[in-house]
């Protein structure tokens, strides 16, 4: 190992800065905003997606879904993840009746081969 090399500093991973998050959506939020609401994910969808990401290049692009699925963020925009990327929730309760309050729903993970 060469000096130079055992001064240098140890890459650290990137840490998401959360302040910096919010101004920079705090601006983008200031100006009109563009929605493209997917309920279903199909080849025409995806298509017609990136054929608007292309044209518009966004600053920022809000992602909605299940709340559980929050920390799989991290997996969809990492540089290794490679597109048809997709985030499968499902819920199926045998035992609920109308009048019981609904229980958390379950949450199953997917990746795409090489993402993890």
């Amino acid at each position: 190992m060469t000096k130079a090399a055992a001064k240098a500093p140890a890459k650290k991973k990137a840490e998401l800065d959360i302040a910096e998050v919010q101004r920079c959506a705090d601006a983008v939020l200031a100006e009109e905003l563009y929605w493209f609401p997917v309920r279903h994910h199909s080849p025409a969808v995806a298509k017609h997606l990136r054929a608007a990401m292309r044209e518009r290049k966004p600053k920022l692009v809000l992602i909605e879904g299940p709340a559980h699925a929050t920390e799989l963020i991290k997996h969809v925009i990492d540089s290794k993840t490679k597109p048809p990327v997709a985030i499968y929730s499902s819920f199926r309760d045998d035992s609920a009746s109308p009048a019981s309050p609904a229980p958390r729903p379950t949450f199953r993970r997917a990746f795409p081969s090489g993402t993890r």
